[in-house]
């Protein structure tokens, strides 16, 4: 279609704007996936036992002999690690 007043072309599509055919698909691989990162921190951190904060100390018994105590700081328990004469 022209205008009447100019005799231009008033289609709205250049012919440097022509539609190309899509270029042939099938060589075409979708983006590949990125991998989620891997959490072995803290599977370790799950399957680990955890750190306890210790301490050990020396104690005298009623016999006199000396006993090395051994206390987990965090829950509490104690041990007898040793006994000793004085």
């Amino acid at each position: 279609m022209t205008d009447e007043n100019t005799g231009q072309s008033t289609d709205t599509q250049d012919e440097d704007s022509a539609v190309v055919p899509p270029a042939d698909t099938a060589d075409v691989q979708p983006p590949a996936k990125p991998t989620p990162a891997k959490k072995a921190t803290a599977a370790k951190k799950a399957t680990a036992k955890p750190k306890h904060r210790m301490e050990t100390f020396d104690a005298v018994r009623p016999d006199g002999k000396i006993a090395t105590i051994e206390r987990n700081i965090d829950t509490g328990d104690q041990s007898v690690v040793g006994v000793r004469d004085a």
